[in-house]
């Protein structure tokens, strides 16, 4: 969803040709779309888990996030945090830590993998069984 003021905020843009906003997409063109940015942005205002920055960074791409707790502790090995309590951007610091960024396995990776989160699931059935 746009948020109110964003298409005033696209118009204010040096480049605004270069922003498209594209809405909702099927879980297949959210992957590829990621699989082919040069990075990943979410300036969300208050997230829970942030399913989307934990499938970028798996993919190895830099993350560029609003500064929240929760992406602090799941993301600080991998991404640039943006306060949300200010107007201004430090965008060469962005453009920096992107061009800079080495693609690796973000901290979080090995918990997630398929094989753990199945071992946790039978720890879980089991456990409820007995």
């Amino acid at each position: 969803n746009k948020p109110p003021q964003f298409d005033e905020l696209i118009r204010k843009s040096r480049t605004p040709e270069a922003i498209c906003h594209l809405g909702f997409l099927p879980k297949e063109q959210v992957m590829a779309v990621v699989r082919d940015a040069a990075f990943f942005m979410s300036m969300s205002q208050f997230e829970g888990f942030n399913m989307s920055a934990a499938e970028a960074a798996l993919l190895g791409k830099p993350l560029i996030l609003s500064d929240l707790p929760v992406h602090r502790e799941l993301f600080a090995d991998c991404a640039q945090f943006v306060p949300l309590s200010t107007d201004e951007v430090d965008a060469p610091a962005l453009v920096r830590f992107v061009q800079s960024h080495v693609a690796h396995a973000p901290a979080f990776a090995a918990a997630v993998a398929p094989e753990v989160a199945a071992a946790q699931y039978l720890t879980f059935v089991n456990q409820v069984a007995a």
